[in-house]
């Protein structure tokens, strides 16, 4: 049997979709930790996950991109709203 280290295990149910996949990356595996998405998932959506939940601790290739577009996504806006709070001080100045 293979590590759960390892980025891609058949056959496992995605944490997010809760769809069966034949290839998922191991949330805290090492891709997982590559792509922080403990971190994410936990900082960015409405949910909680931990090693010791009876859930999935896998997620699907679809998944992990639409959690790294939704990471992305917040980090622009963020990006963007500080340049403009930037921005209104240098004008009212």
């Amino acid at each position: 049997m293979g590590s759960l280290d390892k980025a891609c295990i058949s056959g496992f149910l995605c944490r997010l979709c809760s769809e069966m996949h034949r290839i998922v990356i191991h949330i805290y595996g090492e891709q997982g930790q590559k792509h922080g998405l403990v971190e994410k998932i936990n900082g960015y959506l409405p949910i909680t996950i931990s090693p010791t939940d009876p859930l999935p601790k896998t997620i699907c290739g679809g998944c992990l991109k639409r959690v790294q577009q939704h990471y992305e996504l917040l980090q622009r806006v963020a990006r963007l709203r500080e340049h403009n709070i930037e921005l209104k001080e240098v004008c009212i100045l």
